[in-house]
Order: C-alpha cells, then structure tokens, then sequence
C-alpha cells in the first residue's frame, strides 16, 4: 500500500512546503502512528460534506485532486491556506499539518492531521540532557479522514470521519468549514440498536455458547471500531462460529453501515462503576448468576467472592 504525502507548519509567517515527503520506512511509519492515534480517539464524529451549492473546499480540492495526481502538493497548499486564514493577527498557534493520500486499491482514502508540537527531554550522543521537539499525538490531535470510494460510490454514506482542534475556537470553525461536515452519525444510538438485536438472537442459542457468541460478536466490532470502519453484519456473521449465519443476518437491523460505540461495546460484555470510596466491575455474563442486583433496594449481591479479596477481607476481620 502506497501512499503520497506531505507537511507544512500551520505558524504566521511560515512559508508552506512544495514537495511531498519522500517515501520510506520513517514516514510510512509515522504516517501509521498519526492514524493509529485518531483511530483511538473516542470522540470521532462521522457524517459527510454538506450538500451545498457551492461544495467545501476540502471536497473541491480532492475533486480536482484525484483529476490530477500531479495536484498532491497544490492541493495540500490550499488546505494549509485555509487554516492560516482562520488564525488571529500575531497569533503564536503553532502546528503541523499532514495532508497524505493512502491509494490502497481496496480501500483509498485522504487523510488530513493538525498535529501540535511537544517539546521533551533527551539525551544527545555524550548523554547529556537537552530539549527536543516532537509531535503531540495525544488529546490535542486533530483530523478528517475521507473514505474516497464510498464518497464516489454512495454520496449517503458516512463516508467522512472527524475530530476537530481543541482550545482554538477560530480553528475549530475553519476546520469545520474546510470539511463541510454534516449530518453527523449517532454511534451509540446504532450500536445499541445493534447490540439489542445480539441478545435477542443470543437467547435462542444453547446456553453454554451464549457467553462465546457475545464475546466472538464484540471482538470483531471493536476490531472494527479501532480501525474507523463501520460495522458489515454478513461479514460478521461469517467470522462467527457455530450459528445460522443467514438467520443472524435477518435478525440484525437492516440499516448499513451500522457505526460502532466503543464504550457500548465494553459496557455490553462488562459492567463498571466507580466513585470516590467505591469500585465495581464484573461480567456481564455473571448477572443474576453470581450477582444479583435488586433494584428496589438499590442493592448488589454477590456470592462466591474472588480468592484475593475473600482473604483481604478474612484477614481484616482477624484483627
């Protein structure tokens, strides 16, 4: 899978780049790194460009773009243009934005990153200690990503997945006015729907596969989620083990692509909560077995505590 690629400085007074990086493992990598970071952000929004007279200019730039390959780097020019555009006279902002296109046959799709800076210590040849700068791929990562086929294919697909810049209100409406983003997805509404038709069909299994059949359904979605794809129910149903995959199938909601909730997804398997004095977990798969939580009482019961904490609390009362 190949990709083309290309960075400028998002600062006042910075001239912009005129040649894409050159190919190699270190910016195949990095390339990979700043994907993976978004990827895992929990707040990515998904939609598409707003259907306006006049399209955005992220949707005219990829347009013109992908007319002419030789356009990459012009076209990167014009992105970073509309963000500088948006910063304040004498603003200090700083940050670097990644403009690369990955031409998988499969699956191509263009990615843009505002990437913050993020000074550290290191340590040189002679180990002593200096500051060096790098790349803040935490919280303050911003970026869209276009799945290209589906937006030439299905104009009403959420083929667009975004996350915009934080703490800079005059960037975050450029960024929104360069994607054009609308009609945003309501993931965990979808994977609710979803995850009520699972246990649903679950209840006609044996029991023993039950537990087997949830997990097997949730570590394919996650998987899913964690690569920014929606969720496929045939291909689903073929990565499941012994079930009727065509009555699977039917069972599921018919709307597609179904876009996945990652935290519905862990609470769907697993049960939490937490206050300042007080901690709780355990499997979905234990309630109204070894737990039992009565609602009118407000009250959990569990019986057959773990061994660890069965002796904390025998070594306690020994006291």
């Amino acid at each position: 899978m190949s990709s083309l690629a290309i960075v400028h400085q998002i600062r006042a007074g910075q001239p912009l780049r005129s040649k894409p990086l050159a190919e190699g493992e270190a910016s195949a990598a990095l390339l990979d790194r700043i994907k993976g970071s978004f990827s895992s952000r929990l707040n990515r929004e998904h939609g598409r460009f707003a259907a306006d007279a006049e399209p955005p200019l992220l949707a005219s730039t990829l347009e013109q773009m992908l007319a002419d390959p030789g356009e990459f780097a012009n076209a990167s020019a014009r992105i970073a243009q509309a963000l500088l555009s948006a910063l304040d006279a004498g603003s200090d902002y700083a940050a670097y934005l990644f403009f690369f296109l990955q031409q998988a046959p499969a699956s191509p799709a263009a990615y843009v990153f505002l990437v913050p800076p993020k000074s550290g210590p290191a340590l040189d040849a002679q180990l002593q200690l200096s500051q060096c700068q790098g790349l803040d791929l935490g919280q303050n990562l911003a970026g869209i990503k276009i799945d290209i086929q589906e937006w030439q294919q299905n104009q009403q697909y959420a083929y667009l997945s975004w996350l915009p810049p934080r703490g800079n209100p005059s960037l975050t409406e450029a960024f929104l006015q360069l994607s054009g983003f609308t009609a945003g997805i309501n993931s965990q509404e979808h994977t609710q729907s979803f995850l009520t038709a699972v246990e649903e069909f679950g209840r006609e299994l044996p029991a023993d596969g039950v537990e087997d059949f949830r997990r097997q359904v949730v570590d394919y979605c996650l998987q899913q989620e964690r690569n920014d794809q929606p969720l496929a129910v045939q291909e689903l149903a073929a990565n499941l083990g012994e079930i009727d995959r065509q009555a699977f199938v039917q069972a599921m909601p018919q709307e597609e692509p179904i876009w996945l909730d990652r935290r519905s997804l862990q609470r769907y398997l697993r049960f939490s909560g937490r206050e300042q004095d007080l901690a709780i977990s355990f499997s979905s798969a234990q309630l109204n077995k070894r737990v039992r939580y009565d609602a009118q009482s407000d009250t959990l019961h569990i019986s057959g505590l773990p061994a660890a904490l069965r002796q904390q609390l025998l070594d306690h009362q020994a006291k």
